[in-house]
């Protein structure tokens, strides 16, 4: 199985349109600015990103992990990704959709009642999951009707953490002779295991992107097949239920589910694994799987103040000290209307209901001014939540409700923060939206310390409250100059809205990354131009060696291009894991461009030229070529740095045991060794690139 299924534009299209379809609604928030941007031209954004699918050219980007409270005390992680990113493991989700569809079909409604699957080429992944919700209870109580009054609730401990990738890449192809599209999977998935490339990992998928939850459905798969076909076995999301008439079945089916997830590396959470008899079939309503934790409302207002002042008093203990029924809770914080005795009560409750911090911000968004809501955030800042994301949005309804002379006198509490965002960069997040609108309040230029956040995607969610004035374009300058493209989308509507140029702050159209380059000229924010697909090579070579884009490899190399691009590709592809085979790969790739190069040289009839070719026909070494005085002398930055390069690769044990000169046994390629080779080829690179400038390609 190839790369070009994974990036052909149907499947690049259709994954674009389910992500801005799904109803994960609270992960989409992050990227609202940024997916309006992109959808400007995504058809021709999407083109360019299969493109570099396919020259093998793209590069995942490092993931954004944030951390939100559970009930338990813990986090839940939430994985962001940039647009770009969230579009490939959707593709992958697209073509694991279709290789499980047909096996799953029997099961659900049955067994299987979360991440039930649209038609093929629905713009919906998933069916409204009130269906399976609703048949999920209807089943249970069926079987619990029938006799079957012993139960076993099971559930997997950090479920989407523990999922391995090599049995996810088994999935998708588990007899594919073609390792190429597995090997991009896994590529993939390891670099989204962790924001930090020292402890990135084979295991665990992105949680938050609507597509995990059918990649965590993919794998759970084999072991819902072998319990359905063996006992009465329910399964919603990682909450499982088993029934069965005697004590003996329900151990026996239990202790079967335990091997199967262990066998794939499932941790089976021993707290929330139970087993009990039903005393009536009517109890097993008791033990359904928790609404609230799948769902979240929508809407605003829609409850008269009398009837959701009742409906929350009816969801807290008798005491009103703690909430007893999440989902009612959870209801009336999405849908009241701003009310003192609610407002009261959902401020004394959040301190020791961390993990309902979305649906009470959900409604304090109802409050365009609150002593009370400002005090309390105050007074939680200065007190220190032990929670990053609680902190977050104290710091965001500040931004929002509090008046100048307030946010003056917490820009340095705010400031703290953001100096701390490697290690809360959720509580930066909230920060920096904070030092945002002390800047609209024109207390100082605090949108400067936007431009330092630790991570692309921090940039990418504030951006849309930096004010665009002269005080910040160095600011905004530094976002539309990324490399990802997310903190200059996120830009966009911030020009429209303020009638201003992305030119007027110093940016130069042809030096912007291509897909925001296309999303402003959507926009009318920049003029149209031709713009062409971006060149494979030399998207590789600037992100390895930091140089500018030069276009016109293809051009340069000629018939020889594909030949030596994938050298080039291989050669990437043991960067990490293999330094001298990565520098046999590398020198392959240099000895064909600087052949192509001197050929070039001899047209042009130019003082560096020398034969590539001996008086017999052979080629000539490029040992010899690197070292011939007429082009070392003249072009010294290409020679020298590229012979050093072919000497060390003459040395390392995949070329030759021994060195041909003195006899010494070959030496693996050290890390310091490779590092002070890059150096040396972004030199050459670079010198090779301004040459062939200077003389007309």
């Amino acid at each position: 199985m190839k790369t070009d299924v994974v990036a052909s534009l149907p499947n690049l299209t259709l994954a674009w349109r389910r992500i801005t379809t799904g109803t994960n609604a609270s992960y989409k928030n992050n990227f609202r600015p940024v997916y309006e941007a992109f959808e400007l031209a995504h058809r021709e954004s999407l083109r360019d990103l299969r493109s570099r699918l396919k020259g093998k050219a793209y590069t995942p980007s490092p993931p954004l992990r944030l951390y939100y409270p559970k009930p338990s005390g813990l986090h839940r992680p939430f994985t962001l990704l940039a647009v770009e990113d969230q579009i490939v493991l959707q593709a992958f989700a697209n073509l694991f959709a279709n290789k499980i569809r047909i096996k799953r079909a029997p099961l659900e409604g049955r067994s299987l009642f979360s991440g039930l699957l649209s038609p093929r080429r629905s713009p919906f992944l998933f069916a409204d999951w009130r269906q399976g919700y609703d048949a999920l209870l209807q089943r249970l109580l069926a079987w619990a009707s029938s006799g079957n009054v012993w139960l076993a609730t099971f559930d997997l401990s950090a479920f989407y953490d523990t999922i391995s990738h090599n049995v996810l890449t088994a999935t998708i192809a588990p007899r594919s002779a073609n390792r190429e599209l597995p090997t991009l999977f896994l590529h993939c998935l390891k670099q989204w295991s962790s924001q930090d490339v020292s402890t990135q990992h084979s295991h665990g998928i992105p949680q938050g992107p609507i597509a995990s939850t059918l990649l965590a459905e993919a794998v759970m798969l084999p072991i819902d097949r072998v319990m359905a076909s063996q006992c009465k076995y329910t399964r919603y999301v990682d909450d499982i239920r088993i029934l069965a008439k005697s004590e003996t079945e329900i151990r026996r089916a239990v202790v079967q589910l335990d091997t199967l997830c262990r066998d794939i590396g499932l941790v089976p959470h021993g707290d929330k694994t139970s087993i009990f008899r039903l005393k009536r079939a009517l109890d097993i309503k008791d033990h359904v799987p928790p609404l609230e934790q799948y769902a979240t409302a929508a809407g605003r207002g829609g409850l008269a103040p009398k009837r959701a002042l009742r409906l929350l008093r009816e969801s807290l203990d008798p005491q009103r000290r703690r909430v007893a029924d999440k989902t009612t809770f959870r209801y009336t914080m999405f849908r009241a209307a701003p009310s003192p005795a609610i407002l009261k009560a959902a401020l004394r409750l959040w301190q020791s209901h961390p993990e309902q911090t979305d649906a009470i911000t959900a409604y304090l968004e109802a409050y365009a001014h609150s002593n009370e809501v400002v005090n309390y955030c105050i007074a939680s800042i200065r007190a220190g939540s032990p929670y990053a994301a609680v902190r977050a949005e104290h710091w965001r309804l500040l931004a929002r409700l509090a008046t100048p002379q307030q946010v003056r006198r917490l820009c340095t509490l705010a400031i703290q923060d953001v100096k701390d965002q490697r290690q809360r960069p959720a509580a930066a997040i909230g920060a920096l939206t904070f030092l945002c609108s002390a800047q609209h309040h024109g207390l100082g230029a605090y949108g400067r310390y936007l431009r330092w956040a630790s991570h692309v995607l921090i940039q990418a969610i504030v951006a849309p409250h930096l004010p665009l004035t002269p005080s910040t374009a160095t600011t905004v300058l530094s976002l539309m100059s990324r490399s990802v493209p997310d903190p200059g989308l996120a830009l966009t509507r911030s020009f429209l809205v303020g009638g201003a140029s992305p030119v007027s702050f110093g940016a130069s159209p042809g030096r912007l990354n291509p897909v925001l380059r296309l999303a402003y000229e959507a926009a009318g924010l920049l003029p149209p131009s031709a713009l062409r697909p971006r060149d494979a090579i030399s998207i590789l070579l600037s992100a390895r060696y930091r140089i500018s884009q030069w276009q016109s490899w293809r051009a340069f190399l000629g018939s020889d291009y594909a030949h030596i691009h994938q050298i080039l590709v291989t050669a990437e592809a043991y960067f990490l894991s293999q330094p001298s085979t990565w520098l046999v790969y590398q020198d392959s790739f240099n000895d064909a461009v600087i052949r192509v190069f001197l050929d070039f040289l001899s047209v042009l009839g130019h003082p560096a030229a020398i034969p590539t070719i001996a008086p017999s026909g052979s080629l000539i070494d490029v040992g010899g070529l690197l070292a011939d005085h007429r082009f070392s002398s003249r072009l010294p930055a290409i020679a020298y740095n590229l012979r050093d390069v072919h000497t060390r690769r003459n040395r390392v044990p995949g070329s030759h045991p021994y060195d041909k000169k003195t006899g010494a046994k070959a030496v693996p390629l050290s890390r310091l060794e490779q590092r002070a080779f890059v150096r040396q080829l972004t030199q050459a690179y670079a010198s090779i690139i301004a040459e062939c400038t200077r003389l007309g390609i």
